[in-house]
């Protein structure tokens, strides 16, 4: 029955694959059975239940990124451009790490003079992080709050609607 689901519900594929003779017959014969069909709807639902996702749900991860700050997800000393970086905890950032798309750490090559004063070469770790694009976002929500829609009204405004007669500038003529 797995194997039914794995192969997008093609009965004679997953006959095939568990090495069932005469692949057609047999696996309609199975589908048929009330047993096999009963099992197979619970199988397709809790398949289904897992992946459900609500309406609420996008709306919630749009809002996460649209009006996240870069001060939800690090900590960084303003007062000297930055140089002091550091990332906030799991717990205290929580669900704001959907903002983040990716964050790539690099090792940049970098030369110092030790104490000898000798030239050595060293390794400087390099974070670079990139969020998810916070405008889109917030187009998206104020999309879906209605708020960027042009409204025109078509309503008369209860008042009766004379219809207006166009000359036909001799289209309709014999």
């Amino acid at each position: 029955m797995h194997e039914y689901l794995a192969r997008n519900m093609n009965a004679r594929q997953a006959a095939i694959a568990v090495g069932m003779k005469s692949p057609d017959v047999t696996a309609c014969k199975l589908l048929k059975k009330p047993r096999v069909a009963e099992y197979l709807n619970k199988l397709t639902e809790a398949a289904l239940n897992k992946t459900r996702i609500k309406a609420e749900d996008v709306i919630h991860e749009l809002a996460i990124i649209g009006m996240g700050r870069v001060d939800d997800v690090i900590d960084y000393d303003k007062l000297t451009g930055g140089e002091e970086v550091n990332f906030r905890s799991k717990m205290e950032v929580g669900e704001r790490t959907a903002m983040v798309k990716r964050v790539r750490i690099r090792k940049v090559p970098t030369i110092i003079i030790n104490e000898k004063g000798k030239p050595e070469r060293t390794y400087e770790k390099h974070i670079e992080m990139e969020f998810h694009d916070k405008k889109g976002c917030l187009e998206l929500l104020g999309k879906h709050m209605e708020l960027f829609t042009e409204k025109v009204d078509l309503t008369s405004g209860g008042e009766i609607l004379k219809p207006i007669i166009l000359p036909d500038n001799g289209r309709n003529r014999k």
